[in-house]
């Protein structure tokens, strides 16, 4: 899912980031094999980044801004009346193929451990900020399960390659509702 506006120097960069990732730890990872593999000097890679750590951000930020956009369209949708399931089918198709087709990418992106920049700490605070505004500050908890709700999405999207659909989401949560009965 690399940018297409980035130029040639900085996707190469980037792939080769994220294939040295299979291979690499991130904290043994250098500039110079960034570099070496992406076939670019390391003065290339430092007109780009200034570390792997902000490579990894900057591709983080990158792989986010879809999902946030999927999520601002499901937000504007839950201020309307409607079920839960029918609402997470809003940006399916088109999460559906952007996730599968870059689930590897989103996987090993996934796995860095960044601190407060980590994908999942990122993505947590990204989807509780467009929940919150729902529900209001008294209704925290619900925030909190919504934005859980939408992590245990991507997580099957990933691991299965496919989308639930309306009828599986709703399957799920009343099996969830008949533990709380």
């Amino acid at each position: 899912m690399l940018d297409q506006s980035l130029n040639r120097s900085q996707r190469d960069i980037q792939v080769a980031f994220l294939a040295l990732l299979d291979s690499h730890d991130f904290d043994a990872l250098t500039v110079a094999a960034i570099a070496k593999a992406a076939k670019v000097s390391r003065q290339t890679f430092y007109n780009y980044y200034a570390s792997p750590f902000d490579l990894a951000t900057t591709m983080i930020t990158a792989y986010l801004a879809p999902i946030q956009a999927v999520i601002r369209a499901r937000a504007k949708a839950l201020k309307q009346p409607g079920s839960f399931a029918a609402i997470a089918a809003t940006g399916a198709p088109a999460q559906a193929k952007l996730l599968v087709e870059n689930r590897r990418d989103y996987q090993r992106l996934r796995q860095l451990e960044l601190g407060a920049e980590s994908f999942d700490r990122r993505l947590t605070a990204l989807l509780s900020a467009e929940l919150a505004p729902l529900f209001g500050p008294a209704e925290v908890l619900t925030t909190r399960y919504l934005t859980h709700l939408l992590i245990a999405e991507l997580d099957y999207i990933l691991a299965t390659g496919k989308v639930p659909t309306p009828a599986m989401i709703t399957k799920s949560i009343g099996q969830i509702n008949q533990l709380f009965s």
